[in-house]
């Protein structure tokens, strides 16, 4: 994610910045601040105490580095109700697993999201919101990264 600093911008801190823009919680910025890409300016890591200057370009690295490499990718019929960059909203039908559990390795909506996202490239970790039990449907909230979890 990146975002180029306007003159309304200017002097702020990346940490006053990334709260008004991103809202990241206490875990998000920890794992931005010890990440060696997790904050940079102009290509350069910073920390968050970093005074803003017009025209830099802030570059924030919220994709995932490594998958859930336990989690198969299944082809499943799944109802996609809502999708975008951060959250996906997949209708559960009754006697589908939310994830992964004992004797359902490879019937849940987190295999079917990740045959979904296997084409993309990159990694795919399942970040559920909510869950339902296996015998009930509904709707779930899945984040698609990790800010959009924190």
């Amino acid at each position: 994610m990146q975002f180029t600093v306007t003159e309304a911008d200017r002097d702020l801190t990346i940490l006053a910045f990334l709260r008004r823009e991103l809202s990241p919680s206490s875990k998000m910025l920890k794992y931005l601040k010890y990440r060696p890409d997790g904050i940079l300016v102009n290509g350069e890591h910073k920390t968050v105490r970093y005074r803003l200057q017009v025209g830099d370009v802030l570059s924030v690295a919220t994709e995932d580095t490594c998958a859930n490499t336990a989690l198969a990718p299944v082809e499943l019929p799944l109802q996609i109700l809502y999708e975008d960059a951060d959250l996906v909203v997949p209708a559960k039908p009754a006697n589908m697993p939310t994830h992964p559990s004992r004797d359902h390795y490879d019937d849940t909506v987190a295999n079917a999201l990740a045959f979904r996202y296997a084409p993309l490239g990159g990694s795919f970790v399942f970040r559920p919101i909510n869950r339902l039990d296996r015998n009930t449907s509904g709707l779930l909230l899945i984040a698609r990264n990790k800010l959009s979890a924190g």
